[in-house]
């Protein structure tokens, strides 16, 4: 709410005006710390050097009120902040001994996965964790759904457990290697892909593949999708393959093979450099070592 006044402000004169009404940025203060340490910090504001060096440079261009205005915003971006001693984190969740790979939030809950071969399900609210020790090596892959804490590792199994579900156990399957990604096709279906280059659809509802298929020769090192689509990417084959999300069918690939030229003289991109893939509606999103985002229409 605040940050979109912010940017209305910016619009012209009178959203400007709207937007440094000393209402709203005392009650953000308020909100911030709390009444009685908003009203201790202005007060030690007020009769700060800083206080004095803004009016000295304002006075001149800005009216009283509107200086007020300012001094209330600068309190909020700077006092609240910066105050010697503030601690921005208002928690610290221990219980991983090693490095964490893995990590996912929803609502109050998040999950984690680390080098420990450990899986964390943290309650945010009431600061208290769960651990899960089903794996045999370290978590590479972790997701969180309302009903199903999910996690893949380097022994090349992913785990669904349910949370909060009484009478249904956790299941388990394998991929040919690592799992390198997870990912959300509902509220109870998920897709998988590993270092063995497969992809598999699971419903862990009714805990069983619905689709698995060899997307690569191989390993799969990234993975996106959206409504209609999942796009995978081996760097091992320097390849890209869209795939229909519900039948796993091709649609369509890119790749540095000379039949194939386009994706290093049109875009300008080897597909071995590849950081980052998104997959919108009808575009798909590649960022690499260029230093650019690289665009193709999915629809072509």
């Amino acid at each position: 709410m605040f940050e979109d006044i912010v940017v209305l402000g910016s619009v012209c004169h009178s959203l400007n005006d709207a937007s440094n009404d000393q209402y709203i940025w005392k009650l953000r203060s308020i909100e911030l710390r709390g009444e009685i340490e908003f009203h201790n910090l202005y007060r030690e504001y007020i009769y700060s050097d800083a206080f004095k060096n803004a009016k000295r440079s304002y006075v001149d261009n800005i009216s009283g009120k509107a200086f007020k205005h300012r001094c209330l915003r600068q309190l909020n971006a700077k006092k609240n902040l910066c105050k010697k001693g503030y601690k921005p984190h208002t928690m610290k969740l221990v219980g991983h001994k090693d490095t964490i790979r893995g990590l996912h939030c929803l609502g109050n809950y998040a999950l984690s996965g680390s080098e420990d071969n450990q899986v964390m399900l943290w309650d945010l609210e009431h600061k208290k964790g769960h651990k899960y020790s089903e794996h045999m090596n370290w978590v590479t892959q972790v997701l969180l759904l309302d009903d199903y804490a999910i996690s893949g590792a380097a022994d090349r199994a992913v785990w669904v457990r349910p949370i909060n579900l009484e009478g249904e156990t956790a299941s388990t399957y394998k991929h040919d290697g690592w799992v390198t990604g997870i990912s959300k096709l509902s509220e109870t279906k998920i897709v998988t892909c590993g270092d063995g280059g497969k992809l598999i659809a699971y419903d862990c509802k009714e805990k069983q593949n619905l689709h698995t298929c060899t997307a690569h020769d191989g390993g799969i090192k990234k993975m996106c999708q959206n409504e209609n689509m999942i796009c995978t990417y081996s760097d091992t084959e320097s390849k890209v393959i869209i795939r229909d999300i519900n039948t796993f069918d091709v649609l369509g690939s890119l790749s540095n093979d000379v039949g194939a030229p386009a994706a290093r003289s049109q875009y300008n991109m080897v597909l071995n450099e590849i950081g980052t893939m998104a997959l919108t509606k009808s575009n798909l999103l590649i960022t690499g070592e260029t230093k650019t985002v690289k665009i193709w229409d999915t629809r072509i």
